[in-house]
């Protein structure tokens, strides 16, 4: 009851209250005050001598105006509450007072007059229960005439044509048109236009770009949210942006923006010019965001199906399913022949126990190759432990491999078992094996042989059933050559070398890496990007890729987050155009030779000096490890030590 007036009309209360209470009643005087929740406030009505609605304060004037020398009032209640107040009154002030009803008698009539308005509250709800119900049958009804006319058109110019009847019954609009974000040079384009009162559309405006901060929809565009842009508003541009000067000669005064999104990402807006201000209610602007909804996606595939016909985009076609189902589950992706002359040592010594040395540049997947390795093995049944050489020290790395006695170390409270053994009747990777300390090769060059180790700290052999799979992207034996790495341990490693190509050398297989990428990012970053333009094919077809296909997944990673839209959009602040041919004629330069200086004497002047030489490459044949002599860890630990960090190190001198 604390809402029981909303939707009730006082007069209906006045007409029915004083058709029950005139038998009762011979007052002069009848005034009501009730409670309105729907305003927070007090509704008063004078119900005798005249049916008229006063103030919420009017009763003492209205008292003094008609004379009224005698009153009773009675207070009306729901649940102890108050809600109002009935006040019934007299001019006489003599014997005609008696002719009033007692108190109680006002009680009774109070009791029927919030029956009648409990009544009359049911009976407005249920009028406006059928009126919300009518109104969203009709809606329903324009939803699906707008799903027809999507369906059967295909063009934006004949879409909106479709769409602008129906729109303009529902707001009376008389301009619509859609602005379709342009990926590939950050612009607003129209492409279409209607004027539904003269059904016509306008080719001056047609097919016009628009940078993002001329048009009235790129707060919609950008914001996902639907913006509404007010005369006051326009006027301030007029003069300003040539297309909201037009709209104003045309007379139109409001426009209502609407994002067109399709899977989270925003590709243009449908926007709704009208000539009368405040034309665009509530209802009005809920609709026209459900027509957005129901257009997106078909916008999406019309506008592209206009810049393809119009030439303005190639698009390169998605490569074919791959033919080796074996490398696509373990996520090697190519149809090269390179890749193919790989993939088939693969399954040659997969079968075998033998020992294979993946040998490749860094990127190139030699993890990927270990795990084809395992998979294709009578061992797939069984752990692939991975170990990283190159990221722990030498006494944790042996503890790691072998494991230790109890009591071998400070704090080695109890034995632990080493990685060997827990890759029993599996296999071992063993990544980096290039980096290897002198000091433990031995006892892998023993394991190797024998099969055979000691836990630290312990003097009884172990025998483990490993297969050991190494790789390195270092020159094993160019190393083997400075005293850096064992001979005898090459020898033993490099009884089944498996080269990766480059991703340079593979670069038809560029295309289909791009593919895969952009899927795999599309679906975990949630967009929808299914097109990759020609030309962007091209320019990543022809980078010299000193990363390989890690360098290629991190700047695919990175468009697909930056593009906006369903097109693959390659950053310019990320990607710039002078940065490939300087890395190509880094890489076609012999590499330079080492610089004599004694290790302890390297100092952050030169590590910096040596970083910019060589670009920034810190490990490999042309890096800055070569260059000073040093190992590659030894040098980022210095550069850490330091805290030189190479990119900050080239940014500061472009």
């Amino acid at each position: 009851m604390s809402t029981a007036l909303s939707g009730v009309s006082l007069s209906q209360v006045a007409d029915e209250f004083l058709h029950y209470i005139d038998p009762h009643v011979r007052g002069e005087f009848l005034h009501l005050q009730l409670y309105d929740p729907a305003f927070s406030t007090y509704r008063s009505l004078l119900l005798k001598p005249c049916c008229l609605e006063t103030g919420p304060d009017g009763l003492k004037t209205l008292l003094d105006q008609y004379r009224i020398q005698n009153c009773r009032s009675v207070s009306l209640l729901i649940d102890g509450h108050q809600v109002g107040t009935l006040t019934m009154g007299d001019s006489c002030a003599g014997p005609g007072a008696d002719e009033l009803p007692p108190t109680a008698v006002l009680g009774d009539v109070g009791t029927h007059f919030l029956a009648l308005l409990e009544r009359l509250a049911a009976a407005a709800k249920t009028r406006e229960s059928r009126i919300e119900a009518a109104a969203a049958c009709k809606s329903l009804a324009t939803m699906q005439e707008i799903a027809d006319a999507v369906a059967s058109h295909d063009s934006p110019d004949y879409l909106l044509a479709g769409l602008s009847r129906l729109i303009a019954q529902t707001c009376g609009a008389q301009y619509l048109d859609l602005l379709v974000y342009d990926p590939m040079h950050e612009m607003m384009r129209r492409s279409a236009v209607h004027f539904i009162t003269r059904d016509r559309t306008s080719a001056e405006l047609t097919g016009k770009t628009h940078r993002l901060d001329e048009t009235t929809g790129v707060v919609a565009f950008q914001r996902r949210e639907c913006l509404l842009t007010n005369q006051w508003q326009m006027q301030e541009m007029v003069g300003h942006f040539d297309v909201v000067s037009r709209f104003w000669q045309e007379g139109l005064r409001e426009f209502c923006s609407v994002p067109l999104i399709v899977q989270g990402a925003s590709i243009g807006t449908l926007n709704i010019g009208n000539a009368q201000c405040g034309a665009f209610s509530r209802d009005s602007i809920e609709f026209l965001n459900a027509v957005g909804k129901l257009i997106a996606s078909t916008v999406k595939l019309l506008d592209m199906q206009q810049k393809q016909r119009a030439g303005e985009i190639r698009v390169a076609a998605p490569p074919p399913a791959p033919s080796l189902y074996y490398a696509e589950e373990a996520g090697i992706i190519g149809e090269s022949k390179a890749l193919r002359s790989v993939l088939e040592q693969v399954r040659l010594v997969a079968d075998t126990p033998a020992l294979v040395l993946i040998l490749g540049e860094t990127g190139t997947g030699k993890e990927l190759v270990a795990r084809a390795v395992h998979a294709l093995s009578p061992r797939r049944d069984h752990p692939l432990i991975k170990v990283n050489c190159a990221a722990l020290p030498s006494g944790i790395l042996e503890s790691e491999l072998f494991g230790y006695q109890k009591g071998a170390f400070t704090g080695a409270v109890s034995s632990k078992l080493g990685l060997v053994e827990a890759a029993s009747h599996g296999t071992i990777f063993l990544d980096e094996v290039g980096d290897l300390p002198l000091e433990l090769q031995p006892k892998l060059l023993r394991f190797l042989q024998e099969k055979e180790f000691c836990r630290l700290g312990s003097t009884q052999t172990q025998r483990a059933d490993v297969r050991v799979i190494a790789a390195t992207n270092c020159d094993l034996a160019e190393k083997v050559k400075q005293g850096e790495f064992r001979s005898d341990l090459f020898y033993r490693l490099n009884v089944f070398p498996v080269r990766i190509p480059s991703l340079r050398e593979r670069c038809e297989d560029i295309p289909r890496l791009v593919w895969h990428f952009v899927r795999k990012y599309s679906t975990l970053m949630h967009r929808q990007i299914d097109t990759v333009p020609e030309d962007v094919m091209q320019r990543l077809a022809n980078a010299p890729w000193l990363g390989n296909i890690r360098e290629l997944e991190n700047l695919i990673e990175r468009s697909v987050i930056l593009s906006r839209g369903p097109v693959l959009t390659l950053q310019n602040d990320y990607w710039q155009d002078a940065m490939f041919p300087a890395e190509a004629a880094a890489l076609s330069r012999p590499a330079a030779p080492p610089i004599p200086v004694n290790p302890d004497e390297i100092s952050a002047e030169m590590i910096q000096r040596v970083l910019i030489e060589t670009n920034g490459i810190v490990g490999g044949p042309r890096g800055a490890a070569q260059r000073l002599g040093i190992k590659r860890t030894t040098l980022l630990w210095r550069m850490r030590r330091y805290g030189i960090d190479p990119k900050q190190l080239l940014n500061g001198i472009q």
